[in-house]
Parts: structure tokens; C-alpha cells; sequence
């Protein structure tokens, strides 16, 4: 993962719900797979460590700041086994969960 554009917002962390706009592309080639661009006017909202997404996807987006673009490229073993996926995130926003709910 690298950042493209880091953020000046809040730290996405353990138990935040964060919203994101995505798109993807097959690593090796270049085909489009799932898209979220041009966005949608809601962003993906998903719940970091808590909601049974991909453990890459939550690994690369918690400690992105509001604002940020990362980029993940995630290897075929850990995600759909169709092939190396690199994704562009933008995170746009954190809804903080409550300190007990972070999990430690």
C-alpha cells in the first residue's frame, strides 16, 4: 500500500464506520473490476474490524486520514484468488465508534 494524497481529517481506526469512494483494477491486466467512480453520491460505507470484510482491505484503510488516497494492491491469495487487485481509495469520511467498541 502507499499513499497517493494523504489526508489532514481524522484517523481511521478500530471500530470506525468509514465511508469510501473505490475503483479497481485487475493488477496484471488492467481490466476494470468493481467501480465506485465517477462516486455515487453515498459513499461504501463499511465498519473497520468489525464487519468480516477483507482483512487487506481493513489493514489498508485503518490509519488513512479524511482526505487521503491510498492505494492497495492486494494479492490474489488474500482477496478473490482471480488475480493480484489494485485499488485507489479515497476515504471521505469516519463515523468514530465508541472507545469500547475499538476492541482493545
Amino acid at each position: 500500500m502507499r499513499d497517493i494524497e494523504v489526508g489532514s481529517g481524522p484517523l481511521a481506526r478500530r471500530g470506525d464506520e468509514v465511508g469510501i469512494y473505490y475503483t479497481s483494477v485487475n493488477y496484471r491486466s488492467g481490466k476494470k473490476r468493481f467501480e465506485e467512480w465517477p462516486p455515487p453520491k453515498q459513499p461504501y460505507t463499511l465498519r473497520l474490524g468489525l464487519a468480516g470484510i477483507n482483512d487487506a482491505w481493513e489493514e489498508g484503510i485503518e490509519g488513512m486520514r479524511v482526505g487521503g488516497r491510498r492505494e492497495l494492491i492486494i494479492p490474489s491469495h488474500l482477496l478473490y484468488r482471480t488475480g493480484t487487485v489494485d485499488y485507489v481509495v479515497d476515504l471521505v469520511r469516519i463515523y468514530p465508534a465508541a472507545e469500547d467498541a475499538r476492541g482493545g
